[in-house]
């Protein structure tokens, strides 16, 4: 079960950072956010 919530917390990361970018229409900040996401994966 905590698998599962672990999963879908990082989905639920992804979608938010994905729809920020989306809203500010710029590229990536920074590698940072990049790297970030590497991290996440």
């Amino acid at each position: 079960m905590t698998l599962f919530l672990f999963i879908m917390s990082i989905v639920f990361l992804l979608a938010a950072i994905i729809a920020l970018s989306m809203k500010n229409n710029k590229k990536i900040k920074s590698p940072q956010e990049m790297s970030f996401l590497f991290l996440l994966l």
